[in-house]
């Protein structure tokens, strides 16, 4: 699950999504299908149901758990033709079915029917859809730190890019000193002398992860110094 723990700056330009940051788990889903998934879709379908991944609408995989519910059901023919006209075969009933998915990084559908009593009475055709997508979003830092800096008010910003199912969640970590650097809103951080880190990741609605981008950089707000170890007299003139 997600939860909410901060912000980030995060200009926005075309394909760049700006949204706040999650600390988040690894995206996945129940083998058996919640309950909510399985009463929409048996209401919708006279009976008869499938559900992808426990309802999930997104997925970075094309092996997928297939649930499937029939209360008289006999045999099961799954296909990813659609409206089932073709590509697949009649086989004994069961609810939970591993499945490949026919497409990559576009919504999927995964259709059925039943047979059903002793005379192999056909149900209609049922479907059911996810999005595949293993594309990780990019973060990019638009305005870096050099490794050396001198001012207490810095800029920084990054965008990420994201084209598939969307950005699920950006992980920021900072120094304790840099408090601002997941902060909606600021674009100049006000720092105190120091080292200072911050490291960042996107995650997208299907789980993939953006590769780590990390910054970090010494701020030094003090001038050097300048001291005689030894100097002459005020006036130095030739003794006779």
């Amino acid at each position: 699950m997600r939860q909410l723990s901060t912000f980030v700056t995060v200009a926005i330009s075309a394909a760049v999504i700006a949204v706040g940051f999650f600390n988040c788990s690894k995206v996945g889903y129940n083998e058996a299908a919640p309950s909510e998934s399985i009463s929409s879709a048996l209401s919708l379908s006279g009976g008869h149901a499938i559900v992808i991944n426990g309802g999930a609408d997104y997925t970075n995989s094309t092996s997928a758990t297939i649930n499937l519910f029939s209360s008289s059901a006999r045999e099961m023919y799954l296909t990813n033709a659609p409206n089932c006209e073709g590509g697949g075969s009649w086989e004994t009933y069961v609810n939970l079915h591993a499945w490949q998915l026919a497409d990559n990084n576009k919504t999927t559908t995964v259709w059925v029917k039943f047979r059903e009593g002793v005379d192999n009475q056909e149900s209609e055709c049922s479907s059911d859809s996810i999005m595949h997508d293993d594309i990780a979003p990019v973060v990019k830092i638009t305005v870096d730190v050099p490794a050396f800096a001198n001012a207490a008010n810095l800029p920084f910003q990054f965008v990420v890019t994201e084209n598939g199912s969307g950005l699920g969640a950006i992980d920021c970590s900072a120094d304790v000193n840099w408090k601002t650097a997941c902060s909606p809103g600021v674009s100049l951080h006000s720092l105190k002398e120091g080292p200072h880190f911050v490291n960042i990741r996107a995650v997208d609605k299907a789980g993939n992860v953006s590769e780590k981008k990390s910054v970090s950089f010494l701020l030094d707000l003090t001038a050097p110094s300048v001291s005689f170890v030894s100097t002459p007299p005020a006036i130095v003139g030739k003794q006779e």
